[in-house]
């Protein structure tokens, strides 16, 4: 594959409210129905979620990579450890929205948001471990990608700019500990790791920006996706890192 597309699907938060009739089988099928004619074009297909949900209708269906809003909802995510672990198994990676869109963008730093990814991973392995199902740490290494919490096309100018350097800034750390789990792990020594440049924070940084440019910036995390599929790095993604 060399394209991914991200479907967007605000309305799973409503998903189990009496303002959405449709059984669970139904929404599995829908979504798969839009993820097989990704698939048959030769792209990677993701699914977003604006807010919390459950998350077990998505791990069920085709989707590739699942894009959660992890700042706010990391936790609700670790009540589904089964499910997890069946989409982990099949290949599945996640694209945590770690970085705030919003005003509280402006009240956290690169380094905290760095730590609060670790520290969700972390308690999803342990809640896993409770009810008996083994997600190890360091799977998600490999199985990873970092992006903003939500859209920036409702926010001011200011707030794009802040959340893209975040951005940035958070995968140059992760990066450079090249575990998330352990800070002190050097990096293979084929694959030194690089702190990232921040990007000019314009609309013009955006259309540079490249899945090959991700894969230098986070390399572990886009591992099972990009390096497995080599014509990918000659894609584009928004939300990754800027040469």
């Amino acid at each position: 594959p060399n394209v991914i597309i991200f479907v967007d699907e605000p309305y799973m938060a409503s998903f189990g409210s009496a303002f959405i009739s449709l059984s669970r089988e139904q929404v599995i099928a829908y979504l798969d129905e839009v993820f097989d004619a990704i698939h048959a074009e030769g792209a990677l297909a993701g699914v977003h979620c604006c807010a919390n949900t459950d998350w077990s209708v998505l791990l069920a269906t085709k989707v590739d990579i699942l894009n959660l809003d992890a700042y706010g909802y990391i936790e609700n995510l670790a009540l589904y450890p089964a499910e997890l672990r069946t989409f982990l198994d099949r290949g599945g990676a996640a694209a945590w929205g770690i970085v705030p869109n919003n005003d509280e963008i402006f009240k956290v730093t690169a380094d905290g948001l760095a730590n609060r990814l670790r520290a969700g991973l972390k308690m999803i392995s342990e809640k896993a471990a409770a009810r008996g199902v083994v997600i190890k740490p360091d799977e998600f290494n490999e199985r990873s990608l970092i992006v903003p919490a939500c859209g920036l096309g409702s926010t001011t100018v200011k707030i794009a700019e802040e959340v893209l350097e975040k951005l940035a800034e958070t995968g140059a750390i992760l990066k450079s500990d090249w575990s998330l789990f352990s800070p002190s792990s050097p990096p293979p020594p084929d694959r030194p790791a690089r702190r990232l440049r921040v990007p000019p924070a314009d609309g013009r940084c955006i259309r540079k920006w490249s899945i090959r440019n991700c894969w230098e910036w986070f390399p572990a995390a886009a591992d099972p996706i990009l390096r497995q599929n080599p014509a990918i790095q000659r894609g584009r993604h928004l939300v990754c890192g800027s040469e």
